[in-house]
């Protein structure tokens, strides 16, 4: 949500940023509602058209970036996103249970009503004993609504665990 600005364009320091997502710019009406977030978001765009390189987290968001806002290939240059193998490594002392884990976020893009759907449907296909774990902030009210929806396709409130914000020493652990 936020981009830094440009230096002065007599500056002899370069600007480089990372850019997660456009989403803002690809879905309007979901995110900029009001007059304000659209000048603001607009003014963002602006400045970010100005940095000296762009940094993006995926292949996918450099070509909506060259794509959508005309930035030159040669300003954009895609890191991928990482594991911190200091913190995720393999371990011989695996869990053995069964279990589908998501990282994830409240945001209506990330769908989490339609993955609860989805495991429910592999629960009665596939007749297995996977949990579903979901790693988000989440809010009570949230929880709430999920659980009426898991009630309605007949999952159990065992099979689906909301764990809330954990760090990634906690997520190791599970």
């Amino acid at each position: 949500n936020a981009v830094v600005s440009p230096q002065n364009l007599n500056s002899s320091y370069k600007t480089v940023v990372i850019l997660y997502d456009l989403i803002p710019l690809l879905h309007p009406d979901s995110y900029l509602k009001t007059r304000h977030s659209k000048i603001w978001y607009k003014d963002r765009i602006k400045k970010l058209k100005q940095i000296d390189c762009i940094l993006t987290i995926s292949e996918y968001s450099k070509k909506i970036a060259k794509k959508h806002l005309n930035i030159s290939e040669k300003k954009l240059f895609n890191i991928s996103g990482a594991v911190d193998h200091g913190v995720f490594s393999f371990s011989k002392e695996v869990r053995r249970e069964n279990f589908i884990f998501s990282v994830s976020g409240m945001d209506p893009r990330k769908n989490l009503g339609f993955l609860i759907k989805s495991f429910s449907q592999s629960v009665s296909l596939l007749k297995n004993d996977f949990k579903l774990i979901i790693t988000c902030h989440i809010s009570p009210e949230a929880v709430k609504q999920f659980r009426a929806l898991m009630k309605n396709l007949n999952l159990k409130d065992e099979q689906v665990v909301f764990t809330g914000y954990i760090t990634d020493e906690e997520m190791v652990e599970l």
